[in-house]
């Protein structure tokens, strides 16, 4: 009977905190959590992830005090019976319980049964935040409070680490774990559980940076992070010196490598022609002789048709070969060689010669010829 009136409480104070949060259509939008008083200890140092503007309800969170109470002492009682589920059940609706009581106004003294929860849980860095507060000086807790608090803050410090880190260039974002920690600089050291983190650092302007942090119980780790500009390098046109003769590379011409084959093949076809026909030609001597007899006859006919066909086929590869080679030389050498000195000629920089007119003319004397030229 007792939980399901627990839980009814919650229930209704999640409720109550949800219609509260809604516009008012009355006042142009503005919900009614906007325009309410904070709780008495949201200035405190730190801020608090677990709270939500809402309107104060005194009553209603000292009812999920209680409520909050009872569960603890049901999770206490599993713990004896070693019913670890139960008992982590009961712990986290109360820690829901504290959680929406802070939010409806209740004192901030409820902080520290929330943070002795928190540390049966095992969530030491949230349980010392939550002491954190409550020393504040802007909580404006209790001395007797502030004391408790206190002597309960230096035990749960050493369960924790604690991160300061010194980032420039400032308004860099940090995140860690994919959550964001806020902007360079923090104001405060960060309360982490013991481990190693990945922190990432991005600025613009600035290249991105992942650095580890190894936080150990009841150390403090201080880090400065400093982010390398990303440098613009613009490449810039050098000009020659006055008088420095510019260097132009003039395009290089055709091989000569085709003349060269071209040539070889057709001098090396003409020589096999000539060959191959003065040896067709010494065959038909012997075809034509009358004191040869008709083997020889025979032999020097068969002979002299093969040399025959060889000297053609060699005198049609020469005149390719030649045709090829004239081909090569007026259309691709001769016309690179010209299109070289076109380029020189077309050189602004080029150095003027002076031009020498030749006129050749023949006149005719006693002693003989003579060829003249004026310039």
């Amino acid at each position: 009977m007792g939980g399901r009136f627990v839980a009814a409480l919650i229930a209704l104070a999640v409720l109550e905190s949800t219609v509260l949060a809604q516009p008012d259509p009355e006042s142009g939008g503005e919900s009614p959590a906007t325009a309410a008083t904070a709780p008495s200890d949201a200035s405190a140092a730190a801020p608090d992830p677990t709270t939500q503007a809402v309107e104060a309800d005194p009553k209603l969170a000292k009812k999920l005090v209680v409520a909050a109470g009872q569960m603890v002492a049901k999770g206490d009682a599993a713990v004896r019976k070693k019913q670890a589920e139960e008992a982590k059940a009961q712990y986290e609706n109360a820690v829901t319980a504290y959680q929406k009581a802070l939010e409806l106004g209740a004192e901030v003294a409820v902080r520290i049964p929330l943070a002795e929860l928190l540390d049966k849980l095992g969530k030491y860095d949230e349980a010392t935040r939550q002491y954190q507060r409550v020393v504040a000086p802007a909580a404006s807790a209790r001395p007797a409070d502030v004391k408790r608090a206190a002597a309960k803050l230096d035990e749960e410090l050493a369960k924790v680490g604690l991160l300061t880190m010194n980032v420039k260039p400032a308004g860099a974002t940090i995140t860690m774990g994919g959550n964001s920690l806020g902007t360079a600089p923090l104001t405060e050291p960060l309360v982490l559980m013991p481990g190693t983190y990945s922190v990432t650092f991005n600025a613009d302007g600035y290249q991105p940076k992942d650095v580890e942090m190894v936080i150990e119980a009841g150390g403090e780790l201080e880090k400065a992070v400093s982010l390398e500009a990303i440098s613009v390098t613009v490449a810039k046109p050098t000009r020659p010196a006055a008088g420095e003769p510019i260097a132009v590379e003039l395009p290089q011409g055709s091989s000569r490598v085709p003349l060269y084959v071209g040539g070889a093949l057709a001098v090396g076809f003409t020589v096999a022609a000539v060959t191959t026909g003065l040896l067709a030609v010494g065959q038909h001597t012997t075809f034509g002789d009358v004191g040869a007899t008709s083997q020889e006859q025979a032999d020097a006919k068969v002979r002299g048709e093969r040399l025959s066909k060889i000297c053609d086929a060699t005198i049609a590869g020469a005149v390719v070969a030649g045709a090829f080679t004239t081909i090569w030389y007026l259309a691709k050498y001769r016309h690179g060689g010209a299109a070289r000195a076109s380029e020189r000629t077309n050189d602004s920089r080029a150095p003027v010669m002076s031009k020498l007119d030749v006129a050749p003319w023949v006149q005719s004397n006693g002693s003989g010829v003579s060829l003249l030229g004026a310039f």
